[in-house]
Protein backbone atom coordinates (compact mmCIF):
# COMPACT_ATOMS: atom_id res chain seq x y z
CA UNK A 1 0.00 0.00 0.00
CA UNK A 2 2.56 2.34 0.94
CA UNK A 3 4.91 1.53 -1.96
CA UNK A 4 1.71 2.20 -4.41
CA UNK A 5 0.84 4.97 -2.83
CA UNK A 6 4.34 6.34 -3.27
CA UNK A 7 4.30 5.47 -7.10
CA UNK A 8 1.10 7.49 -7.78
CA UNK A 9 2.36 10.23 -5.30
CA UNK A 10 5.61 10.73 -7.23
CA UNK A 11 4.08 10.97 -10.82
CA UNK A 12 0.92 13.34 -9.37
CA UNK A 13 3.82 15.90 -8.35
CA UNK A 14 5.85 15.68 -11.64
CA UNK A 15 5.22 17.27 -14.98
CA UNK A 16 4.11 14.27 -16.51
CA UNK A 17 4.19 13.21 -20.56
CA UNK A 18 2.94 10.56 -21.70
CA UNK A 19 5.47 8.09 -20.71
CA UNK A 20 4.44 9.23 -17.31
CA UNK A 21 0.53 8.87 -17.76
CA UNK A 22 1.36 4.97 -18.80
CA UNK A 23 3.55 4.77 -15.17
CA UNK A 24 0.93 5.93 -13.18
CA UNK A 25 -1.69 3.78 -15.06
CA UNK A 26 0.54 0.41 -14.00
CA UNK A 27 0.91 1.80 -10.76
CA UNK A 28 -3.30 2.58 -10.26
CA UNK A 29 -3.59 -1.14 -11.74
CA UNK A 30 -1.17 -2.85 -9.48
CA UNK A 31 -2.72 -1.65 -6.15
CA UNK A 32 -3.89 -3.70 -4.25
CA UNK A 33 -6.86 -2.83 -1.89
CA UNK A 34 -6.78 -5.34 1.65
CA UNK A 35 -10.81 -3.48 2.95
CA UNK A 36 -8.74 -1.86 5.43
CA UNK A 37 -11.33 1.09 6.25
CA UNK A 38 -8.52 2.79 7.58
CA UNK A 39 -7.44 3.64 3.56
CA UNK A 40 -10.59 4.40 2.61
CA UNK A 41 -10.25 8.44 3.26
CA UNK A 42 -6.88 8.21 1.64
CA UNK A 43 -7.86 5.99 -1.11
CA UNK A 44 -10.57 8.59 -1.76
CA UNK A 45 -8.03 11.02 -1.98
CA UNK A 46 -5.36 9.15 -4.35
CA UNK A 47 -8.20 8.90 -6.77
CA UNK A 48 -9.77 12.70 -6.74
CA UNK A 49 -6.22 13.40 -7.37
CA UNK A 50 -5.64 10.74 -10.03
CA UNK A 51 -9.42 12.14 -11.86
CA UNK A 52 -8.08 15.55 -11.39
CA UNK A 53 -4.55 14.80 -13.36
CA UNK A 54 -6.22 12.92 -16.20
CA UNK A 55 -8.92 15.62 -16.76
CA UNK A 56 -6.11 18.03 -16.32
CA UNK A 57 -4.05 15.98 -18.91
CA UNK A 58 -7.35 15.43 -21.26
CA UNK A 59 -7.63 19.32 -21.15
CA UNK A 60 -3.79 20.16 -22.29
CA UNK A 61 -3.93 17.14 -25.14
CA UNK A 62 -7.11 18.50 -26.36
CA UNK A 63 -5.65 21.78 -26.46
CA UNK A 64 -2.53 20.71 -28.35
CA UNK A 65 -4.27 18.46 -30.53
CA UNK A 66 -6.81 22.22 -31.37
CA UNK A 67 -3.89 23.73 -31.58
CA UNK A 68 -2.41 22.10 -34.19
CA UNK A 69 -5.26 21.57 -36.07
CA UNK A 70 -5.67 25.63 -36.31
CA UNK A 71 -2.32 26.19 -37.53
CA UNK A 72 -3.29 23.23 -39.76
CA UNK A 73 -5.95 24.79 -41.25
CA UNK A 74 -4.26 27.88 -41.60
CA UNK A 75 -1.27 26.08 -43.60
CA UNK A 76 -4.36 24.91 -45.72
CA UNK A 77 -4.90 28.13 -46.33
CA UNK A 78 -2.14 29.70 -46.81
CA UNK A 79 0.14 27.07 -48.77
CA UNK A 80 -1.88 27.20 -51.79
CA UNK A 81 -1.47 31.10 -51.83
CA UNK A 82 2.01 30.55 -51.20
CA UNK A 83 2.00 28.44 -54.22
CA UNK A 84 0.09 30.76 -56.66
CA UNK A 85 2.40 33.95 -55.90
CA UNK A 86 5.48 31.76 -56.55
CA UNK A 87 4.00 30.29 -59.97
CA UNK A 88 2.93 33.87 -60.48
CA UNK A 89 6.30 35.09 -59.95
CA UNK A 90 7.93 32.47 -62.03
CA UNK A 91 5.09 33.46 -64.94
CA UNK A 92 5.50 36.78 -64.57
CA UNK A 93 9.18 36.57 -64.97
CA UNK A 94 9.49 33.98 -67.62
CA UNK A 95 6.41 36.54 -69.24
CA UNK A 96 8.69 39.18 -68.96
CA UNK A 97 12.00 37.63 -70.81
CA UNK A 98 9.99 36.96 -73.81
CA UNK A 99 8.76 40.50 -73.86
CA UNK A 100 12.21 41.13 -73.86
CA UNK A 101 13.35 38.87 -76.83
CA UNK A 102 10.35 39.37 -79.26
CA UNK A 103 9.56 42.70 -80.73
CA UNK A 104 6.56 45.19 -81.04
CA UNK A 105 4.40 44.61 -83.56
CA UNK A 106 1.75 47.36 -85.08
CA UNK A 107 -0.83 45.74 -87.39
CA UNK A 108 -3.42 47.23 -89.83
CA UNK A 109 -6.06 45.50 -91.49
CA UNK A 110 -7.95 45.74 -94.59
CA UNK A 111 -9.13 49.15 -95.35
CA UNK A 112 -7.01 50.06 -91.78
CA UNK A 113 -4.92 53.01 -91.63
CA UNK A 114 -3.00 53.91 -87.82
CA UNK A 115 -0.10 56.79 -87.13
CA UNK A 116 2.27 55.84 -85.19
CA UNK A 117 4.87 57.44 -82.29
CA UNK A 118 7.86 55.59 -82.06
CA UNK A 119 9.95 56.13 -78.86
CA UNK A 120 12.27 58.19 -80.40
CA UNK A 121 9.43 60.12 -81.47
CA UNK A 122 9.53 58.97 -85.32
CA UNK A 123 6.06 59.21 -86.65
CA UNK A 124 5.03 56.46 -89.40
CA UNK A 125 1.44 56.19 -90.57
CA UNK A 126 0.77 52.54 -91.48
CA UNK A 127 -0.96 51.82 -94.90
CA UNK A 128 -3.92 49.57 -94.89
CA UNK A 129 -2.43 45.05 -94.84
CA UNK A 130 0.78 46.92 -92.84
CA UNK A 131 3.17 45.23 -90.45
CA UNK A 132 5.71 47.00 -88.09
CA UNK A 133 7.88 45.70 -86.15
CA UNK A 134 10.41 47.38 -83.80
CA UNK A 135 11.98 46.14 -80.24
CA UNK A 136 11.77 46.57 -76.86
CA UNK A 137 14.98 48.23 -76.90
CA UNK A 138 14.58 50.20 -79.57
CA UNK A 139 15.88 53.34 -77.67
CA UNK A 140 19.17 51.41 -76.38
CA UNK A 141 20.63 50.34 -79.31
CA UNK A 142 23.38 51.80 -81.57
CA UNK A 143 20.95 52.13 -84.49
CA UNK A 144 16.80 52.18 -84.33
CA UNK A 145 15.99 49.18 -86.32
CA UNK A 146 12.30 48.57 -87.86
CA UNK A 147 11.19 45.90 -90.07
CA UNK A 148 8.23 46.39 -92.27
CA UNK A 149 5.61 44.39 -94.65
CA UNK A 150 3.43 46.53 -96.51
CA UNK A 151 3.00 50.61 -96.90
CA UNK A 152 4.01 53.14 -94.54
CA UNK A 153 5.07 56.92 -94.62
CA UNK A 154 7.84 57.81 -91.96
CA UNK A 155 8.94 61.39 -90.56
CA UNK A 156 12.10 60.36 -89.23
CA UNK A 157 13.20 61.80 -85.76
CA UNK A 158 16.89 63.23 -86.34
CA UNK A 159 19.52 61.93 -84.31
CA UNK A 160 23.03 62.30 -85.64
CA UNK A 161 24.34 59.58 -83.46
CA UNK A 162 21.78 57.05 -84.01
CA UNK A 163 20.97 56.22 -88.01
CA UNK A 164 17.12 54.98 -88.28
CA UNK A 165 17.44 51.64 -90.67
CA UNK A 166 14.23 49.82 -91.87
CA UNK A 167 14.54 46.18 -93.32
CA UNK A 168 12.24 45.38 -96.53
CA UNK A 169 13.25 41.75 -97.19
CA UNK A 170 16.63 42.26 -98.55
CA UNK A 171 16.02 45.58 -99.03
CA UNK A 172 18.01 48.17 -96.01
CA UNK A 173 16.72 51.51 -96.00
CA UNK A 174 19.53 53.86 -93.99
CA UNK A 175 18.74 57.64 -92.71
CA UNK A 176 19.09 59.94 -90.11
CA UNK A 177 16.73 62.18 -90.35
CA UNK A 178 14.12 62.44 -93.45
CA UNK A 179 10.63 61.64 -94.79
CA UNK A 180 9.62 59.34 -97.61
CA UNK A 181 6.70 56.64 -98.36
CA UNK A 182 7.75 53.09 -98.49
CA UNK A 183 6.04 50.63 -100.64
CA UNK A 184 7.02 46.73 -100.04
CA UNK A 185 5.19 43.56 -100.24
CA UNK A 186 5.65 40.08 -99.14
CA UNK A 187 7.26 38.80 -102.27
CA UNK A 188 9.07 42.57 -102.26
CA UNK A 189 7.50 42.62 -105.95
CA UNK A 190 6.75 46.27 -106.54
CA UNK A 191 9.06 47.59 -103.70
CA UNK A 192 9.20 51.46 -103.91
CA UNK A 193 10.65 53.93 -101.74
CA UNK A 194 9.59 57.52 -102.55
CA UNK A 195 11.34 60.58 -100.97
CA UNK A 196 10.08 63.65 -100.20
CA UNK A 197 12.35 65.30 -97.92
CA UNK A 198 16.45 64.24 -96.79
CA UNK A 199 18.23 62.23 -97.93
CA UNK A 200 18.24 58.06 -97.70
CA UNK A 201 20.84 54.99 -98.45
CA UNK A 202 19.11 51.87 -100.18
CA UNK A 203 21.74 48.81 -100.00
CA UNK A 204 20.31 45.51 -101.08
CA UNK A 205 22.73 42.71 -101.97
CA UNK A 206 23.70 43.94 -105.40
CA UNK A 207 23.75 47.63 -105.32
CA UNK A 208 23.97 50.63 -103.27
CA UNK A 209 21.81 53.93 -103.68
CA UNK A 210 21.27 57.22 -102.24
CA UNK A 211 18.14 58.67 -103.36
CA UNK A 212 17.53 62.99 -103.65
CA UNK A 213 13.72 64.48 -102.46
CA UNK A 214 11.51 63.91 -105.61
CA UNK A 215 13.21 60.29 -106.45
CA UNK A 216 11.50 57.60 -106.51
CA UNK A 217 13.82 53.97 -106.48
CA UNK A 218 11.98 50.70 -107.67
CA UNK A 219 13.62 47.39 -106.75
CA UNK A 220 13.78 44.68 -108.70
CA UNK A 221 14.17 41.58 -106.61
CA UNK A 222 15.46 39.45 -109.51
CA UNK A 223 18.52 41.11 -110.42
CA UNK A 224 18.87 42.76 -107.25
CA UNK A 225 19.48 46.67 -108.39
CA UNK A 226 17.30 49.61 -108.21
CA UNK A 227 15.80 51.68 -111.14
CA UNK A 228 15.50 55.82 -110.43
CA UNK A 229 13.29 57.74 -111.63
CA UNK A 230 12.52 61.53 -110.61
CA UNK A 231 8.44 62.46 -111.08
CA UNK A 232 8.06 63.49 -107.84
CA UNK A 233 6.30 62.22 -104.82
CA UNK A 234 2.60 63.28 -105.22
CA UNK A 235 1.05 60.02 -106.78
CA UNK A 236 3.17 58.01 -104.23
CA UNK A 237 1.99 59.68 -100.98
CA UNK A 238 -2.19 59.73 -102.65
CA UNK A 239 -2.77 57.46 -99.87
CA UNK A 240 -2.60 59.34 -97.46
CA UNK A 241 -5.02 62.02 -98.70
CA UNK A 242 -7.06 59.29 -99.55
CA UNK A 243 -6.97 59.47 -103.22
CA UNK A 244 -5.24 57.12 -105.87
CA UNK A 245 -3.77 58.52 -109.25
CA UNK A 246 -3.76 57.01 -112.23
CA UNK A 247 -1.81 57.26 -115.39
CA UNK A 248 -2.97 55.69 -118.77
CA UNK A 249 -4.00 53.05 -117.31
CA UNK A 250 -5.56 50.56 -119.47
CA UNK A 251 -10.08 50.27 -119.81
CA UNK A 252 -10.28 46.77 -118.32
CA UNK A 253 -6.95 47.49 -115.72
CA UNK A 254 -9.18 50.64 -114.44
CA UNK A 255 -12.21 48.31 -114.30
CA UNK A 256 -10.57 45.97 -112.26
CA UNK A 257 -8.17 47.69 -109.86
CA UNK A 258 -11.98 49.31 -108.43
CA UNK A 259 -13.41 46.21 -108.45
CA UNK A 260 -10.47 44.86 -106.62
CA UNK A 261 -10.35 48.20 -104.43
CA UNK A 262 -14.37 48.07 -103.46
CA UNK A 263 -15.07 44.20 -103.59
CA UNK A 264 -17.65 45.12 -106.18
CA UNK A 265 -18.42 43.72 -109.38
CA UNK A 266 -19.28 46.48 -112.33
CA UNK A 267 -22.53 45.85 -114.50
CA UNK A 268 -22.15 45.24 -118.00
CA UNK A 269 -23.68 48.88 -118.67
CA UNK A 270 -20.87 50.60 -116.72
CA UNK A 271 -18.14 48.35 -118.34
CA UNK A 272 -19.08 48.61 -121.74
CA UNK A 273 -18.98 52.54 -121.22
CA UNK A 274 -15.61 52.64 -119.91
CA UNK A 275 -13.39 52.04 -123.13
CA UNK A 276 -10.78 54.18 -123.04
CA UNK A 277 -7.34 54.66 -121.20
CA UNK A 278 -7.40 56.92 -118.19
CA UNK A 279 -5.41 59.32 -116.44
CA UNK A 280 -6.42 61.23 -113.51
CA UNK A 281 -7.24 60.93 -109.58
CA UNK A 282 -10.03 59.14 -108.24
CA UNK A 283 -10.88 58.79 -104.10
CA UNK A 284 -9.65 55.59 -102.97
CA UNK A 285 -12.29 55.18 -99.94
CA UNK A 286 -15.57 56.28 -101.39
CA UNK A 287 -17.14 54.26 -104.31
CA UNK A 288 -20.39 56.23 -105.28
CA UNK A 289 -17.73 59.19 -105.78
CA UNK A 290 -15.62 57.21 -107.72
CA UNK A 291 -18.35 56.52 -110.07
CA UNK A 292 -19.80 59.60 -110.21
CA UNK A 293 -17.10 61.08 -112.12
CA UNK A 294 -16.18 58.10 -113.88
CA UNK A 295 -19.87 58.57 -115.25
CA UNK A 296 -19.26 62.19 -116.25
CA UNK A 297 -16.07 61.11 -118.08
CA UNK A 298 -17.43 58.04 -119.96
CA UNK A 299 -21.17 59.36 -120.32
CA UNK A 300 -22.97 56.03 -118.45
CA UNK A 301 -26.32 56.77 -116.26
CA UNK A 302 -24.23 56.01 -112.65
CA UNK A 303 -28.24 54.83 -111.16
CA UNK A 304 -28.31 52.47 -114.07
CA UNK A 305 -24.95 50.86 -114.00
CA UNK A 306 -26.27 48.18 -111.34
CA UNK A 307 -23.29 47.33 -109.15
CA UNK A 308 -23.37 43.78 -107.54
CA UNK A 309 -21.04 43.31 -104.65
CA UNK A 310 -18.98 40.55 -104.57
CA UNK A 311 -18.92 37.60 -101.78
CA UNK A 312 -15.78 38.19 -99.23
CA UNK A 313 -13.40 35.14 -99.87
CA UNK A 314 -12.72 32.83 -96.83
CA UNK A 315 -9.87 33.84 -94.65
CA UNK A 316 -10.52 37.65 -95.71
Amino acid sequence: MDKSRHNINTHLDSDMEREQDEMLYQAWQTFEHTGDERHEAELAGIKKRVDAFIDDYEQKRAHSVSRWLIWGKIAAVVMPLLMIGMAAVVVMSLHGSNDEAQPLCVVTAAKERATVILPDGTDVCLNSNTELKYAPGFMNDSIRSVSLVGEAFFNVAKDAERPFVISLDDVVVRVLGTSFNIKSLPDASGMQIALVEGEVKLISPGAQVILSPGNIASYNSSSRTFEIESRGCHQATGWLRHEKTYINVAADSLIKMIEHDYEVALSAEAKDSIDDAFTGTLPDDNLEETLSILSEIYDFDMKSATLKFKPQQKGR
